[in-house]
């Protein structure tokens, strides 16, 4: 699979990332990336896509909230979805799975992507670029974002820290909004401690 895309995103200015697995184009800003995720199962090979953007800015800040501060510092996405929801709007689509089971498969799911980033994927990259349209996914549009996120607690910090960088007034309401969230789906103990001991007060972050 790896190699029946690499002609086109190449073509794109993107270049292979780590492990083969992905691929990364340089931004002013951080990098987008592509990532393909190739499952081996019994009678045939899971193959699942994930786009994003990086904003170095944000994953610096980030860096300093977690472990792995070279992978914060290095690789991590901003903003990484599953393909399909935002490939399709029926439920059945969203959850059904591409596999490789003969040479042909790698042709025809080639091309689904292929065609899928050529009329969706690229202008959904295109438009996160921009920080402030970030800022309304993660802050004002909870509910898409945390499912364009996998539910992840971290887009909770994530939306907190654009918030900060963005110089918001309405912190104390956001701060609550998020943690509300983060109770709300299960994530006591240490996650909301943490959110808590970071986003207690304004200006907390460093942005260095």
């Amino acid at each position: 699979m790896r190699d029946y895309l690499h002609p086109y995103f190449e073509h794109k200015h993107y270049a292979l990332g780590r492990g083969g697995t992905e691929f990364r184009r340089k931004t002013s800003f951080g990098h987008s990336v592509i990532i393909v995720n190739l499952i081996d199962g019994d009678d045939a090979t899971v193959v699942d896509f994930h786009i994003g953007l990086r904003h170095d800015l944000v994953e610096k800040a980030m860096s300093g909230l977690f472990g792995q501060r070279d992978y914060y510092l290095t690789d991590s996405a901003t903003l990484l979805t599953d393909w399909r929801l935002l490939k399709s709007a029926d439920p059945e689509e969203r959850t059904k799975r591409f596999k490789i089971r003969e040479i042909r498969d790698v042709d025809a799911i080639g091309n689904a992507f292929i065609d899928f980033m050529d009329r969706i994927g690229f202008s959904f990259l295109e438009k996160y670029t921009k920080l402030q349209a970030l800022d309304h996914l993660y802050n004002h549009r909870t509910a898409v974002s945390a499912e364009r996120c996998n539910h992840s607690y971290q887009r909770c910090f994530r939306a907190m820290v654009i918030a900060e960088i963005r110089g918001r007034r309405d912190l104390a309401l956001l701060r609550e909004k998020h943690r509300a969230y983060l109770l709300g789906r299960g994530f006591a103990g240490q996650v909301v401690q943490k959110f808590d001991t970071n986003f207690a007060r304004a200006g907390q972050i460093s942005l260095n």
